[in-house]
């Protein structure tokens, strides 16, 4: 235990996650002496100045023995706890036997508890008060807040949930006064969107309640909640959306998955690659303000540390992991090189605020609505192929069904900051639920891709931006807004003020001091190259979707930052943000380079040229380069050159692996005294023009005729 501990100091760790195999059922007996346990090893974690989060898994737990010939037996949960057990609409348990999933052994039961049983929430949530109560631990690292679908149901029935459903529709009006029916799911009737609805905010309060039954037993103690859903159909089948969060000081520890479930991102298309930073996007988005973390997983040094640089390029923290086990890193040097150097950059890296002047809508009703009805089943990434042609772990389980080029929302949102990516246009995910629509200030142009359903106060919000100047591009070849939240038809449109009611080809209209831009023929599939089986664009449609984009963008969005290759050539490989310091004297910019992308992911050296433009009355003063590549490419960057007397610079050239952050110091800019000779004005200059103005006004105008002849 405690060479352990030695070695992840050494490897600049600041964080343990600690499994002790909690995810086993435990009696009260055994429980005790893993309190004792867990004492002495946060005890001594501290001392060396690392924190440490136990794992359990908040709604499962994993009993050795507890099936036999995929039936229980008299040990598992099925048959000692049948109560505290997740029902589905038919009323069938929520368990099931041997390895369907990764970390479930043969002969062994996986049982899935109610949030909502009483009984089971006193027994979990008394086990994390004494927790946080009588160990060094600093917070639970808890796992799978879910209503697990492998077993093959829809959970989230039983008694224990119907009250609580019932309940909670009854505070909205609804007048249901029973669960929906497997008839009304398999048809999507209103109780069962209703219901969906229900099950993502029955989720937060489960989590809200394990934050709180901690910080009871010790006022710092954290709940990070593990999600793996982020922003595809998981979130749908699920019913774990992390775009639902009532307190701001829960964490989330997000686990962004692969192309791979062993081979990591090393096959990955540079695409896909892009999605896989979509998805970094929106778990920032969802945590609100609230420090974000990352799964980094990888299966090389190459492939992990591309996923690594992406992580640090949107300012969130990593946790490095060697696919698919969490407690495995893919190299100790490799670890402690780039904790090393996050460690040393931290407030480059964590506290200057990423720029975004552009921010896409994510629409979390619109997935459960219309993306899970449109023979969408996954949509995780674009290219279904599995690349090596034997690998059994390829992400797309489901063949062709799985790719996100079928999501008529997922896609056109994903579509739109994939080409935002390769403009090197910095942009937010602005996350839209049943809950209401995030800030949209700051931006000058917001993207409604594909949005079907919305709030009449999140339409309102969207109007009021477009009324005080901003631009909205909307996309998708349906009348945008059309579904509230629970997929009821409005019967008045919410967007009748800013669109007709039967919308034209393409649409531009003018609302206040801004702009409604309607594009039916851009969609998801238009915006991406891959799902080579799924009806690609062609290369016209393809180019003329982007320009569209690009076009408007360059209009209304000022750049600050462009990345040219070695011939000075603009480039879409590589991936880029920038931020300042919180007082503004500093700027960053933070580069990742996907040139090595190649399948399998590659060493490469790459030359670039970058072109900086100061923010206005300031000028630079320094430029240093900082890497954590093993080339280690950086030091103070002399001979940056101010173009033709401007805001804009051109940067030395900088050669970089996979990841760098160009940091410039900026000073006020100095003023040049004006070239122009003094004017000498004659002493008599204010009779002169008095007298010029009263003969404009009494000799040059006509007040006989009428307007506007008078005026001369």
């Amino acid at each position: 235990m405690k060479a352990s501990i030695d070695q992840k100091k050494k490897e600049h760790c600041s964080v343990i996650e600690v499994d002790s195999g909690l995810s086993i059922y435990h009696t009260d007996a055994e429980f005790v002496t893993q309190i004792a346990f867990l004492n002495s090893l946060s005890e001594y974690a501290e001392q060396q100045g690392l924190k440490t989060v136990i794992y359990i898994p908040t709604l499962e737990t994993n009993v050795p023995g507890g099936c036999n010939n995929e039936q229980p037996t008299a040990i598992s949960m099925a048959l000692t706890k049948p109560k505290w057990l997740q029902i589905d609409l038919e009323g069938k348990l929520n368990f099931f036997c041997g390895a369907k999933e990764v970390w479930v052994e043969n002969g062994m039961e996986s049982a899935w508890f109610d949030p909502n049983n009483p009984e089971y929430r006193s027994h979990f949530l008394a086990r994390v008060n004494a927790l946080a109560k009588n160990t060094k631990l600093s917070g639970l690292w808890g796992d799978v807040p879910i209503f697990s679908d492998t077993f093959g149901g829809w959970a989230g029935g039983g008694p224990h949930s119907k009250y609580k459903f019932v309940a909670w529709a009854s505070e909205k009006n609804f007048g249901y006064t029973d669960l929906p029916t497997i008839s009304d799911a398999n048809a999507k009737t209103a109780i069962f969107n209703a219901w969906i609805q229900w099950r993502h905010e029955t989720l937060d309060e489960w989590q809200e309640s394990i934050l709180l039954a901690g910080e009871a037993g010790n006022p710092d103690f954290i709940f990070a909640a593990e999600i793996y859903s982020v922003d595809y159909l998981d979130g749908y089948w699920i019913g774990l959306d992390g775009g639902f969060k009532k307190n701001s000081r829960q964490f989330r520890v997000w686990e962004i998955d692969s192309v791979s479930n062993t081979g990591a991102m090393n096959y990955a298309t540079v695409e896909d690659f892009r999605n896989k930073i979509a998805m970094n996007k929106y778990a920032v988005a969802a945590d609100n303000g609230q420090h974000s973390w990352l799964f980094a997983y990888g299966n090389t040094p190459l492939d992990s540390g591309l996923v690594m640089a992406a992580i640090a390029g949107i300012g969130a923290s990593p946790f490095d992991s060697k696919t698919p086990t969490m407690t495995q890193t893919v190299g100790s040097e490799y670890r402690t090189r780039w904790y090393q150097w996050l460690e040393e950059m931290a407030p480059v890296i964590f506290d200057y605020k990423r720029r975004a002047e552009v921010g896409v809508i994510y629409s979390s009703s619109t997935r459960d609505l219309i993306d899970s009805a449109t023979g969408c089943a996954y949509g995780m990434f674009t290219e279904t192929d599995k690349n090596p042609t034997d690998d059994d772990d390829w992400w797309a389980a489901l063949g062709d069904l799985s790719s996100l080029v079928l999501c008529d929302h997922l896609s056109s949102y994903r579509g739109i900051m994939n080409a935002l990516n390769t403009f090197q246009t910095s942009h937010k995910v602005v996350i839209d639920t049943a809950h209401g629509l995030q800030s949209l200030d700051g931006l000058k142009v917001l993207f409604l891709p594909s949005v079907q359903a919305i709030s009449e106060a999140s339409a309102l919000a969207i109007k009021s931006f477009v009324f005080n100047g901003g631009i909205l591009f909307i996309t998708g070849k349906k009348i945008p807004g059309t579904l509230n939240v629970y997929g009821n038809v409005y019967s008045n449109p919410v967007f009748k003020e800013i669109l007709p009611l039967t919308l034209p080809a393409n649409f531009v209209k003018g609302h206040g001091r801004g702009f409604v831009i309607y594009r039916p023929d851009i969609t998801g599939r238009s915006l991406f190259k891959g799902g080579s089986n799924l009806s690609p664009p062609s290369s016209r449609e393809y180019n003329d979707a982007r320009d569209t984009i690009l076009q408007v963008i360059r209009q209304h969005v000022r750049e600050t930052v462009i990345v040219l290759d070695e011939e000075k050539e603009f480039t879409d490989r590589v991936y880029v943000e920038t931020g300042a310091s919180p007082d503004g004297d500093v700027e960053a910019i933070f580069i990742t380079n996907l040139e090595g992308v190649k399948q399998p992911v590659t060493d490469t050296n790459t030359i670039l040229n970058v072109k900086y433009r100061c923010p206005d009355g300031k000028e630079i003063s320094g430029v240093n380069l900082y890497t954590p590549d093993e080339s280690k490419w950086e030091g103070s960057l002399s001979g940056y050159t101010n173009i033709n007397g401007g805001q804009w610079y051109n940067l030395p050239v900088i050669v970089i692996e996979q990841f760098a952050t160009v940091v410039i110091s900026l000073n006020q800019k100095t003023q040049v005294p004006s070239a122009f000779p003094t004017l000498n004005f004659p002493t008599n200059w204010e009779s002169s023009i008095t007298k010029g103005f009263n003969f404009i006004k009494n000799k040059m105008r006509d007040a006989s005729k009428p307007k506007p002849l008078r005026y001369g």
